[in-house]
């Protein structure tokens, strides 16, 4: 069964409609008429990567690809809009880089946990309350120096407390 809008041949989703003119329906109809034509994208049986067998999610992609590709292609656009490097150092290795809250009253999400799951607005309205530290940096900014010589002498308390049970 074909998709009730006229010209449009896709196979029925939901409610006599194909799944495109189904969610233009529900959420993009401002944006795109229900009339608009439909995008052909490739059709796929199987991811497109050479070395992979797995069904087609999106994009040509299998799934855990398709997630991989997403990651890297929203993390590199917010690291592009916030500068692309750290703030600190200038590193600019894309794997490297951390989103830092400048105010963590603000945050409302860590956007690295949802890059998979977040749509891009949602995420650059995170960003935008953010800066670009290294993962060095990062780590020396919540766990400075001064902190390190606490930490050694709890360490050695510990050590010392563990010595008498032997």
């Amino acid at each position: 069964m074909s998709c009730k809008i006229e010209g449009c041949e896709n196979d029925v989703h939901a409610t006599g409609l194909c799944n495109t003119h189904y969610i233009r329906k529900n959420r993009d109809s401002v944006n795109k008429p229900m009339q608009a034509p439909v995008e052909q994208h490739g059709v796929y049986d199987e991811c497109q990567l050479s070395d992979c067998n797995e069904n087609h999610y999106g994009k040509g992609l299998c799934k855990q690809h398709y997630q991989k590709w997403r990651w890297y292609y929203v993390k590199k656009k917010l690291v592009e809009y916030l500068g692309g490097q750290c703030c600190k150092c200038d590193c600019n290795e894309l794997a490297s880089l951390d989103f830092h809250h400048l105010d963590k009253e603000e945050k409302k999400f860590g956007i690295a946990d949802k890059l998979h799951t977040y749509g891009y607005e949602r995420l650059l309205k995170e960003a935008k309350k953010c800066t670009l530290m290294c993962a060095n940096c990062h780590r020396s900014h919540h766990f400075p120096r001064e902190k390190m010589g606490e930490m050694e002498k709890v360490a050695d308390n510990i050590y010392a407390v563990d010595k008498l049970f032997e």
